[in-house]
């Protein structure tokens, strides 16, 4: 519904942790694309948030969710960061993701021309996933 919030921190192909638990505050951690913190995943058990730089008090601690690229469409950003290619993807497959974005634009620039498109680029597969 586009309204969904998930609160989960990825371990490993098997395991999650449910961040949506009143007693945790890694819920209230944003998305940004230039983020001030990363997550790391420390003996497969524990996700630590560590500074990417220097944190101001009070500042607001932010990081990337790194989401794949299988729903990309799903997650726009709002982060407002220069740096922001308009979803919430991991950093990684920004270039990619560009691709995507441009290969959208060109047939729905097609559609609305009144030219016959080629069909839509697919979405990604399943390789295309952040490790």
């Amino acid at each position: 519904d586009g309204n969904t919030r998930v609160f989960a921190f990825v371990l490993d192909d098997e395991f999650d942790i449910d961040g949506d638990v009143a007693w945790n505050d890694a819920r209230l951690i944003n998305h940004s694309c230039d983020p001030n913190v990363e997550a790391q995943v420390w003996d497969e058990k524990e996700i630590w948030f560590v500074a990417l730089r220097d944190i101001q008090p009070g500042e607001e601690l932010l990081y990337n969710y790194g989401f794949d690229l299988d729903s990309w469409q799903e997650h726009p950003c709002g982060c407002g960061s220069p740096r922001c290619p308009g979803y919430i993807v991991d950093e990684e497959l920004w270039s990619r993701l560009r691709k995507k974005i441009s290969a959208r634009k060109a047939w729905e620039t097609r559609r609305r021309n009144g030219k016959p498109p080629a069909a839509l680029p697919s979405e990604a597969p399943a390789h295309d996933k952040a490790a």
